[in-house]
């Protein structure tokens, strides 16, 4: 609260007085700001001054949580990877599992993970499942079956050589249990395919298992 009248003066009048200074200096910059709050709110119950919203909020770009935006993960993941000096490629149950995380704590989480497998991964060539944390490997341990993936049933009645259609897609995940990894195998396709087709077709996974 302190310093949101400072900070409104130096945005209207393009001038700052350093630390130690006893005039104003102009200076010509941009400000670009980023918060987790709903500012909006805040103006309405005056923990944030709307004078100093309106200044900040000429233009807004709304960023979704990772967990909405699974086509991120994987690509941060191997920018934070490389900054750490760690294996890029990452095996499929690993890939599947990043996927399937919810990311509650967003990208920050997903950069700490990074560090965490630099240091799992340094003698490998390859980011594997055990590289993960407990937390992270558990829906996909959980799913593995005893043996490979089983047949689709006769009344199940999907080309497998074909693209399917929502409902098509939706029925083989459902008789596979959401596992990703079986309907990869069943349509002979990699991961990335049906997870493509999954936000393509807008399915909710989770209530399909």
């Amino acid at each position: 609260a302190v310093v949101q009248p400072k900070l409104l003066r130096a945005l209207a009048t393009g001038e700052i007085r350093p630390v130690g200074a006893n005039q104003e200096r102009t200076v010509d910059t941009r400000v670009v700001a980023a918060t987790n709050r709903d500012l909006r709110a805040d103006v309405e119950a005056e923990r944030f001054r709307g004078d100093l919203y309106a200044r900040l909020a000429g233009w807004t770009i709304h960023l979704p949580p990772l967990r909405v935006r699974k086509e991120d993960i994987l690509p941060l993941i191997g920018v934070f990877l490389q900054r750490c000096g760690a294996p890029t490629e990452i095996e499929p149950d690993a890939a599947e599992a990043l996927l399937l995380h919810r990311w509650p704590f967003n990208v920050r989480e997903l950069e700490q993970l990074a560090t965490a497998i630099a240091v799992r991964a340094s003698e490998t060539a390859e980011v594997q499942l055990g590289h993960l944390s407990a937390e992270l490997r558990a829906p996909v341990e959980a799913r593995r079956p005893a043996g490979g993936p089983s047949e689709p049933p006769l009344s199940l009645t999907v080309r497998a050589d074909a693209t399917p259609s929502a409902e098509e897609l939706a029925r083989v995940l459902r008789h596979y249990g959401g596992n990703v990894a079986h309907v990869a195998t069943f349509f002979g396709r990699d991961r990335k395919q049906v997870y493509r087709w999954i936000e393509r077709h807008e399915l909710d996974v989770d209530a399909l298992r």
